[in-house]
């Protein structure tokens, strides 16, 4: 595995991440939409516990497997 991949799975990185992540959510009463296009992001999202760390207000969408379709603006306002 390479070092920037490896970097990710140190509690001690993602702590900080989480934080972050936490602090730029709750600048927002909004719902924030995030879509990934492929199946082996939401794997790993799964396998790695990534979705139970994020905030209520964070909301990731399982896209298109490989392309990226056209979404409506609607979905994500």
């Amino acid at each position: 595995m390479s070092e920037p991949t490896q970097k990710y799975r140190d509690k001690d990185v993602v702590n900080i991440l989480t934080k972050k992540i936490k602090n730029l959510a709750d600048k927002t009463s909004e719902t924030v939409r995030i879509m990934h296009v492929c199946g082996t992001h939401e794997h790993d999202l799964v396998k790695a516990g990534l979705r139970s760390l994020l905030p209520k207000n964070i909301d990731l969408i399982a896209g298109k497997k490989g392309k990226l379709g056209i979404i409506s603006k609607t979905n994500f306002v």
